[in-house]
């Protein structure tokens, strides 16, 4: 397969299923339209430090699986 033929692949597939592309808003602009209350950014907070102490196992939570009991 030559350099030609091969772009000619890639045109035929590229960007079959893209309807529009649209620039990303800056990270400053989305946190102003899309601010936190206390009691989402509590939750968030809440959440994550159960995640570390999961990953960590320094948590007594338990998960299963069909075939086996994980202890935290």
């Amino acid at each position: 397969m030559t350099i030609s033929s091969n772009n000619q692949f890639l045109e035929k597939t590229s960007d079959l299923h893209v309807v529009e592309t649209r620039p990303l808003i800056p990270p400053r602009q989305l946190h102003q339209d899309l601010s936190l209350d206390y009691t989402s950014a509590s939750t968030v907070s809440s959440s994550r430090e159960l995640i570390k102490n999961i990953l960590h196992k320094n948590s007594i939570k338990v998960f299963s699986n069909r075939r086996t009991m994980f202890y935290t």
